[in-house]
């Protein structure tokens, strides 16, 4: 299936999800079909199966900028974060955004620069949206995808 995709990119907390949410919610009131992606689920869902945090806990927009040891359960997954080569020099006092990213860079991404495309793009040809909008561009290789 063919597909549009409509891509988003800007500083941490401008809006990016916000504005994306909202135009989905505007082309499927006009018959489209529209859905929402991001580069980051494939991440998100990595950081939860291999460091033990919570699907829900990563999905949760409002614990990006909190700290660790605020987390309900942060005692069970710490060991799973001060453990993995990427994350090990975390705290708790470290913010769960940052978790996310060190995950990224220093891990996933070293052995597989387009690990969070390939993701990606396996869940796009899953989806029947006839246009699709990713929230979350920031490398070079996501904007030569979109």
């Amino acid at each position: 299936m063919s597909q549009f995709i409509i891509g988003f990119t800007g500083k941490i907390g401008v809006g990016k999800t916000t504005v994306s949410t909202l135009l989905c919610q505007i082309l499927n009131s006009f018959g489209y079909r529209a859905g929402l992606a991001s580069f980051g689920d494939g991440l998100r869902m990595s950081v939860a199966r291999n460091l033990h945090i919570p699907v829900g806990v990563v999905y949760d927009h409002s614990l990006k900028s909190k700290p660790l040891e605020v987390i309900p359960g942060y005692e069970e997954f710490m060991p799973y974060i001060e453990g993995c080569s990427a994350t090990a020099h975390l705290t708790p006092k470290s913010i769960l955004r940052e978790v996310l990213q060190e995950y990224s860079q220093n891990g996933a991404r070293l052995h597989d620069p387009d690990v969070w495309v390939n993701a990606l793009h396996e869940r796009l040809e899953l989806l029947p949206h006839e246009i699709i909008i990713i929230d979350d561009i920031r490398q070079k290789s996501e904007l030569e995808y979109c």
